[in-house]
């Protein structure tokens, strides 16, 4: 906001604007549509924010719109991973209908298993639309992914939020510095753990954070830790009872670096790993050697038109950003929508030609 620049003042709260107008918004908005009935039919994978925004619009422009979701509700992370008391599931619930009642048909507990299947839909639909964010975490250590006492974030945030699970630890242990290891501490604190510490291998300037968010979690009787990393689990009799850190520091260059001989040792039954989070596995819905990927395994996809190599496969959200903001997945399935259309009124201008 330029409010915050040339001596302008503070810059203006969006995200405490958008907050209010959904919480004092009463009126059911039903969106009028660009064009007539097209007669076309598009198939979307995912039903989170960019397969939602994409849904939308492509209804809108006059196609047929059909929405694949593996999970029972609908919504992505705005249901799955962003907990309750940042976002009340009244107002995600009033938004996801608004844009259901459109006509738009959604399949719930519907999962793509292999790449055949979804070859078939692309065969059987004008277009397919890959939308299913991230879940996959990036791993820093085998020992960790094995420890029964080791849990994701976004698996943490799903059980918690999604089927209203809450079983926690008593002394829990944060790792990350970003938007989901301050969802999960403070989540944490609400179902009772007794301690939560986050640990940020980082300084505070690298915080990935929202303004007052690391206040909030400190008033809550969290705690925050910088320059520290885990480096293994301590156990006792096969149960997690604790985690060995290591310092780190900063080298002028900007490289990360551990502090040789500052090892300490903290109580923990319990590690939520927040560090960031990659595609989904990509193979049970391409033969790699069919879909380009990026190397940091996102979907690779023209830049002006977000279309996969795979003629008439578009892809939009975090599985061709990586874990992103949900303002940029709402502008991804918009700018699909566009390019789908483009695409299927150009075709059907040829078929007239040819006709």
């Amino acid at each position: 906001c330029r409010h915050s620049k040339d001596d302008n003042g503070e810059s203006v709260a969006i995200c405490f604007s958008k907050r209010a107008a959904g919480d004092f918004s009463k009126t059911n908005i039903k969106l009028k549509n660009y064009a007539k009935t097209s007669g076309k039919k598009i198939i979307i994978i995912g039903s989170g924010v960019a397969g939602l925004a994409c849904a939308r619009e492509l209804h809108r422009f006059g196609h047929h719109v059909e929405i694949f979701e593996k999970h029972r509700s609908p919504g992505g992370m705005l249901n799955q991973g962003i907990p309750i008391f940042r976002l009340p599931r009244k107002i995600v619930d009033k938004e996801i209908q608004q844009i259901l009642s459109l006509g738009i048909k959604i399949h719930l507990n519907k999962e793509i298993n292999d790449h055949k299947e979804l070859k078939n839909l692309s065969k059987k639909y004008d277009a397919v639309v890959l939308a299913i964010g991230t879940m996959s975490t990036n791993e820093n250590n085998k020992d960790f992914t094995a420890c029964e006492h080791v849990e994701d974030g976004l698996d943490f945030l799903l059980r918690t939020n999604e089927f209203g699970s809450s079983i926690v630890g008593k002394d829990v242990v944060v790792i990350g510095g970003g938007y989901t290891s301050m969802d999960c501490a403070r989540t944490a604190l609400r179902l009772g753990a007794k301690s939560v510490r986050t640990f940020y291998r980082r300084t505070r300037g690298d915080l990935v954070i929202l303004p007052g968010e690391l206040e909030e979690l400190t008033k809550e009787h969290g705690v925050m830790k910088f320059n520290a990393r885990p480096k293994k689990l301590i156990k006792d009799k096969g149960k997690l009872s604790g985690l060995q850190m290591i310092k780190t520091i900063i080298s002028k260059n900007g490289s990360l670096n551990d502090i040789k001989g500052s090892e300490f040792n903290i109580k923990a039954d319990m590690v939520i790993k927040a560090l960031g989070f990659d595609p989904e596995d990509l193979p049970y819905l391409f033969d790699k050697k069919e879909l380009q990927v990026t190397k940091w395994g996102t979907v690779k996809t023209d830049f002006d038109t977000m279309e996969t190599n795979l003629k008439g496969v578009f892809a939009a959200g975090d599985i061709v950003r990586g874990a992103s903001l949900v303002v940029w997945a709402i502008k991804d399935g918009r700018d699909v929508a566009e390019s789908i259309d483009k695409l299927l009124k150009s075709k059907r201008k040829q078929d007239l030609k040819v006709a």
